[in-house]
């Protein structure tokens, strides 16, 4: 699942949702994201990688 190194960079993702058929047949899981406002993210990234 490529999605783990995805996601602790993805501040709009509030939620993955895996499967039965993720796991079994190899589908993307389910990313439930929302609104993220785009100044406060690009802050939370240079904290990051400070």
């Amino acid at each position: 699942l490529d999605v783990q190194f995805e996601l602790p960079s993805r501040r709009d993702v509030t939620k993955c949702v895996v499967t039965k058929e993720t796991v079994e047949r190899g589908l993307k899981p389910t990313l439930v994201t929302e609104a993220v406002d785009d100044d406060e993210d690009e802050d939370a990234l240079a904290e990051e990688s400070a």
